[in-house]
């Protein structure tokens, strides 16, 4: 009779032990829900916040870095292209390469293109003390025979060509006044003779950086 009651109090405190130990894990439990599953909660939504920004930055800025560079490229390509089908020029100033007097009036090349097989120089016309209709007289040598062409343009026969009739102001200078001839390209130098009373020969050839000289031939002996 006298063990009953201490085996019935052991069996009492491990039932409260027990009790105490799973109240334990109640609370931790308790615990990581409110916080451990909130911090879950939240995270992932930082988490995909801080993804997202860089992403939208990346998108927004390297397309149009590309479309700038692609400008650029597409740009290079055309100059490229153009020095490519034979298109050549050069401006001249004083003291001109080639320069002659007819009369009163004085003319110099004051500049030259070359596109494909046309070549086009430039004239600067000044005329005398007298107002008057200047005569083209520049003709390019076409073959060893020595046959001459005119200008394929302008369809006038007389400077200025800015006025509605041939005759020019007096002691006015027209500049770059155009002369279109047709030429082979594979026939350099051009040879060209003023024609008038002056009657001297210039020549026209392309450069290997894309211009054009005109000079006086170069005498022998």
């Amino acid at each position: 009779m006298f063990q009953g009651p201490a085996k019935r109090k052991i069996t009492l405190n491990t039932v409260l032990i027990v009790l105490a130990a799973v109240a334990v894990a109640l609370g931790v439990t308790a615990y990581l829900v409110i916080f451990g599953v909130g911090t879950q909660v939240v995270q992932p939504g930082l988490s995909t916040s801080t993804v997202a920004a860089p992403t939208s930055s990346v998108a927004f800025v390297f397309p149009t870095s590309t479309a700038s560079s692609s400008a650029s490229s597409t740009g290079i390509s055309s100059g490229t292209a153009a020095s490519s089908t034979g298109t050549f020029s050069s401006t001249f100033t004083a003291p001109y390469p080639v320069s002659w007097n007819d009369g009163e009036s004085s003319f110099a090349v004051s500049g030259a293109t070359l596109n494909g097989n046309e070549l086009t120089l430039f004239v600067n016309v000044t005329l005398g003390t007298l107002p008057e209709c200047v005569p083209i007289n520049v003709r390019l040598i076409s073959d060893e025979q020595g046959d001459t062409a005119a200008p394929d343009s302008p369809n006038q026969t007389n400077f200025p060509l800015s006025t509605s009739t041939c005759e020019g102001d007096a002691n006015a200078v027209y500049p770059n006044q155009p002369l279109t001839f047709t030429v082979d390209p594979a026939n350099q130098p051009f040879l060209f003779m003023t024609g008038g009373t002056s009657n001297i020969y210039f020549e026209v050839s392309t450069t290997t950086t894309g211009g054009i000289d005109a000079a006086l031939p170069q005498q022998s002996g």
